[in-house]
């Protein structure tokens, strides 16, 4: 369990640090890797004390996470490659800065993918919202 809190927290330094996207979402895949064996470690303490109840959910925690974050994770990678070829360069500020100038960079399969990271629903995320019902 400590390793895993100890991999989360060297995988956050080093993408606060990073420009270049690809290993930006590289890093945070570190990230959550230490997540997911911090939540599989704890399932084995809460198995080992017999507290069944608080390892199933720890364990299938860290199943949901891995794959949703694989999930999202490739749509991201996917995503950070048409940036990469619409700016020319991997780096996070020119690709801002050819947002700001109004140049599609990709825009659908990002807002999908950040629709799975927050866990929210197709309906809530990337549908118009209900018109209001009559009184």
């Amino acid at each position: 369990m400590a390793a895993g809190a100890v991999t989360a927290a060297i995988g956050i330094l080093y993408a606060l640090n990073e420009r270049d996207i690809k290993r930006f979402l590289a890093y945070s895949t570190i990230e959550n890797t230490g997540i997911i064996v911090t939540a599989f470690g704890a399932a084995m303490i809460f198995g080992a004390y017999h507290q069944r109840a608080m390892w199933a959910f720890l364990l299938l925690a860290g199943l949901y996470h891995v794959a949703n974050h694989g999930t999202y994770k490739t749509l991201l990678f996917c995503e950070a490659g048409v940036v990469e070829h619409a700016v020319g360069m991997p780096r996070t500020r020119q690709a801002a800065e050819a947002a700001e100038r109004g140049q599609p960079v990709a825009g659908p399969g990002l807002l999908a993918a950040a629709c799975v990271a927050l866990a929210v629903g197709p309906r809530w995320c990337c549908s118009p919202s209900p018109a209001p019902s009559a009184p």
